[in-house]
């Protein structure tokens, strides 16, 4: 993922220029930190049925803007993640518990 220099928006595909403030200085991300606000189930696709339904969940992103990913397993509304560049998640363990 990229992260502009200027106002730290940051997104994928890679871009030329920010969408929000039109610096084209950019900076890598390796994972973006946020929280899990939706989660879904998709049960089919334009080839048919999918089974087993593959989970999905909609990432409110702290950096600014959303992320929806797939992997989303057993993950609940609520839960700190961090979004890679494949748009994998993964759960950020909780280091007080």
């Amino acid at each position: 993922m990229t992260d502009c220099t200027k106002c730290h928006w940051s997104g994928m595909p890679a871009r030329e220029t920010c969408p929000r403030c039109h610096n084209s200085q950019w900076g890598d991300v390796d994972a973006l930190a946020g929280t899990i606000v939706e989660t879904t189930k998709v049960t089919r696709s334009f080839g048919g049925d999918l089974d087993p339904a593959q989970p999905y969940a909609l990432i409110e992103v702290k950096a600014g803007g959303f992320r929806i990913t797939h992997n989303a397993h057993e993950l609940e509304v609520g839960t700190s993640v961090t979004v890679d560049q494949a748009m994998n998640i993964n759960p950020i363990k909780n280091l007080d518990a």
